[in-house]
Order: structure tokens, then sequence, then C-alpha cells
């Protein structure tokens, strides 16, 4: 599981080998990675065209089982990533998260990468660590790392042992997960048309209602009163003169050879 979504997210080495996710995101070091981790997995429908940088946090407890979480809060962010992120991702842009604002500063200890576009968050193994109390007698450790939260629940003690299922560490991670929150970001992108009528174009229509026994029925069966139209539907062509688009006016526009318009059309895409 570690190696498909660092193939997709953080991609190859120049050896070809499958690259571990590097702590600070430059890949100058071979011993600064997050060897164990935790993965969060947002849908599509959540995190629309990529999630906006920023704004993510996530809440842990320190205490409690499933369906009573208490204890102490600890939340960790992407702080300042609206302004840096790395784009060094086969998967797009992505940032790092720490504990709080100074330490982002600071680019101390950083505690997981988020990434935008994949919506994908990664948790080091360090922050759920807990090397006292009853995980201690786990069989399990992340050597060399101390832990944030002080976690003394059996969920957790399960989950940290060394033998644990994914199943296991799911729940472990499920009980003392208390909130997460960020902004989504959907790319939305506009060309302004200008559309002229002169004053001798668009005064007839080809619609049948338009003549009655050959004669046009706006002019109310006066021949010397000038022809006219009213305007409710513009089409954007192609060179090769197929038909693009179609833009609803707000209400019909009187459009007579005496006048000449103007048109501002955006298209959205």
């Amino acid at each position: 599981m570690y190696n498909t979504l660092a193939q997709q997210l953080v991609g190859y080495d120049a050896n070809g080998d499958i690259r571990a996710f590097d702590t600070d995101g430059d890949f100058s070091s071979t011993a600064a990675f997050h060897s164990s981790s935790v993965f969060f997995n947002f849908s599509r429908l959540l995190t629309k065209d990529e999630m906006k940088k920023g704004t993510f946090t996530i809440t842990f407890v320190t205490g409690g089982i499933s369906g009573s979480r208490g204890g102490t809060t600890q939340i960790y962010g992407d702080y300042g990533a609206a302004t840096s992120y790395k784009v060094n991702s086969p998967a797009g842009e992505y940032g790092i998260l720490y504990r709080n604002a100074n330490e982002a500063s600071a680019g101390l200890l950083p505690k997981g990468l988020i990434f935008y576009q994949a919506g994908v968050v990664l948790m080091t193994g360090s922050v759920f660590a807990d090397m006292t109390a009853a995980v201690a007698g786990s069989g399990f450790a992340w050597p060399g790392m101390s832990s944030d939260l002080n976690f003394a629940t059996a969920s957790f003690g399960t989950m940290l042992n060394s033998t644990a299922s994914i199943t296991d560490v799911s729940n472990g991670v499920r009980d003392q997960l208390y909130n997460i929150s960020f902004n989504n970001t959907t790319e939305l992108n506009s060309t302004i048309y200008f559309c002229r009528a002169n004053n001798n174009d668009f005064n007839y229509s080809a619609n049948p209602t338009y003549t009655s026994n050959s004669k046009i029925v706006v002019k109310d069966n006066n021949p010397n009163e000038v022809p006219k139209t009213y305007i409710t539907t513009i089409g954007l062509y192609s060179a090769d003169n197929e038909l693009l688009a179609v833009a609803k006016l707000s209400e019909p526009l009187k459009k007579t050879p005496n006048d000449e318009l103007t048109f501002r059309v955006r298209l959205d895409y």
C-alpha cells in the first residue's frame, strides 16, 4: 500500500526505484523519510479540483474510546502552504504538515504531507507512537521518534502492535480522530466574447411565425414600417462554422435596421 501511493505521489528516483515520502520534500537526504505512515484519502466529491492550500487542519484527541472521545486535543495543519508548497510531485502540488505555525516558519519537525490535487494526506507514525504507558509494552516502536500525543487507550495499544492489521490501525486512528477541516477549490476558466450586430444584420427571423400570407407579422400590415426582430439567443461558432455554445439573453432584445448592438458574452468552462 505504501509503495502504491508512493509510486503515484512521489514517483521514481534516477535509478528507477520508487521514492519514499520525503519529510521536507526536497529528496536530498537519504534518511529523512516518512517510513511508517497513516494515509487519509479524500473523495473527489469533497476535494473538487483540489484542496485549498493553507486551509487544512486535522485534530486528534489524546483519550477516550470509540464513541467517547476525550482528553486534550492536538491540531496539525499545512501552515504557510498558501505561499510555500512543493511542485516536484507527479501528482501535482503538495504541502508539509506541522504541529503549529511556529514550527512551520522554522521548518522544524514535519508531521506529514498533503497532496492537494490528489486529495491524499499522509500523517507520520511518530504522531501516534506513544513510548510510555500501555503502548510501551506493545512491542512496537519508531526508533528515534517521540510522540506528540500521549495515547493510553486499548485501541491504540492494539494499533501500535507490530502485528496489527489494517483494520486495527484504521480503528485506532478513527477512535482518536476528532475533526478534519479544509476548503476545496473549483477551477473556473472564463473567456469574454464581443458579438456585434450591425444595423443591417439580424433584422429578419427564420421562425415560420414571423410571416403570414407572405407578410411580416410584426409590421402590423403597414408596408412603411421597418421590420424588427427580438434577439433571444446568441450562438458561438468555430472557424469551421460548427455551433459550439449557446447563450441565452435574460429577456428578448428588440432589433431594427436603425439599431446597432454589441453583446458581451462570457463563456465559463
